[in-house]
């Protein structure tokens, strides 16, 4: 009889962790739901430490999965349960650490007022925007007046290429009327 009591109280444990882990999971979603404001003046809960709150309250939800392979009375399930217990930590530490770069630029863990800061730094990267598309076009600007000097460049090169082979032309001209000169006695000048 008391083999079977124990049984008994073992089955209802495990009843009672096995409905407790779903509720575990979905309280602890919704109460990191409840920290994020929805609209400047429309929030759940109005917490200072709304991002901490975030992060605590969501890394509450592998206690559920913990709960659940433990009620489940397998091992195999708890094995699975612990894996993403693992994995979820995991993945966690390095969540938490990116967080900190929003928290220093923002000072505040607070998301109603991060939210405010968030509206001023969208003016400023609009402002940024414009400036960038002035930017663009002065390069641009500037692209096609270097694209007009080179060409213009090449054209004087090629003239002068074309100049020279003259000049050349003009030179074998002259030394070989100095030959012919040179033979009948007469002497003719160098152009230079």
């Amino acid at each position: 009889m008391a083999g079977r009591v124990t049984h008994l109280a073992c089955v209802l444990r495990c009843l009672l962790i096995a409905v407790a882990a779903p509720a575990i999971m979905l309280a602890a979603i919704f109460g990191a739901l409840a920290a994020m404001p929805l609209a400047p003046s429309v929030y759940f809960t109005n917490l200072n430490l709304g991002l901490f709150a975030i992060i605590a309250l969501s890394s509450m939800t592998t206690i559920g999965v913990v709960m659940a392979g433990w009620a489940s009375n397998s091992k195999w399930a708890l094995f699975g349960a612990m894996r993403e217990a693992a994995q979820v930590i995991a993945y966690e530490i390095p969540l938490g650490i990116s967080l900190l770069v929003p928290l220093m630029v923002v000072g505040t863990f607070h998301l109603g007022e991060a939210s405010a800061q968030q509206a001023r730094y969208e003016r400023a990267i609009r402002h940024g925007q414009d400036e960038i598309v002035k930017l663009h076009s002065y390069c641009s600007q500037a692209k096609s007046a270097f694209e007009d000097a080179l060409a213009a460049l090449q054209k004087e090169k090629m003239e002068n290429a074309q100049n020279k082979r003259r000049v050349e032309d003009l030179e074998k001209l002259l030394n070989a009327a100095r030959l012919v000169k040179a033979k009948e006695g007469q002497t003719i000048l160098p152009l230079r």
